[in-house]
């Protein structure tokens, strides 16, 4: 009886430090549900617009945009849709929702720094995980755990990255809008964490390296 009543101890341990270890959630952005709390603009609450996800703070940060165009020099986040934004409906990379946002000055104010703003959440990655993957149409840094993520581009506007250090752990995924422009959005949507590695370069694309390194070697020794 003993001996079962620590069996049961220990697992109910087990379960509840895998519950705070907490999960990643809506990575895909499809669990935002559009309640306009301004008609006239359109903007959103980020508790039903993108919940699970952390932001940066700032002038116009705490509202995500919906439909009409921000306007000014800070940044912004927008959910995207099949009718937002009104300039460019239709522009989500995939399901019905995809969000966007900007980097820009901290505030109106003249002199306000510039600040690249961020998407991140904390979470648990599973053993099996080699990668991280993601669609994404914009200038953007990942960082995993602090560190920087170098990502290889897979076509269609798809990426990927070798996470593998960071399987099993509990930690911080940042993804940075790094533009230095105003109103130049990274558009983010299916966030993965996959148990397939990073594709090595093709063998085409080592020949076109290797063709262009044996011309520009010709040129520079011809």
């Amino acid at each position: 009886m003993k001996t079962k009543l620590i069996l049961l101890l220990l697992a109910v341990g087990v379960a509840f430090r895998g519950l705070g270890q907490g999960t990643f959630f809506n990575l895909n952005f499809e669990s935002a549900r559009v309640v306009l709390h301004d008609p006239q603009f359109g903007w959103l609450d980020w508790s039903l617009a993108a919940p699970g996800w952390a932001h940066s703070s700032g002038s116009d940060l705490e509202v995500i945009y919906y439909g009409q165009e921000h306007f000014g020099v800070t940044g912004y986040y927008m959910l995207y849709d099949s009718v937002s934004p009104v300039y460019a409906p239709g522009t989500q990379l995939a399901g019905l929702y995809s969000l966007g946002f900007s980097s820009g000055y901290a505030s109106s104010s003249g002199g306000a720094p510039w600040q690249q703003n961020y998407l991140s959440q904390t979470g648990a990655i599973s053993s099996d995980v080699q990668s991280i993957r993601f669609l994404a149409r914009g200038s953007f840094a990942v960082f995993v755990g602090g560190t920087e993520i170098p990502m290889v581009a897979l076509g269609s506007n798809a990426y990927a990255g070798d996470i593998s250090a960071f399987a099993d752990t509990t930690t911080d995924l940042r993804i940075v809008n790094t533009s230095m422009e105003l109103h130049d959005p990274l558009i983010l949507d299916n966030v993965v964490f996959s148990a397939t590695p990073v594709p090595e370069p093709s063998i085409m694309a080592l020949v076109v390296v290797g063709g262009l390194a044996f011309v520009f070697g010709c040129r520079r020794f011809g």
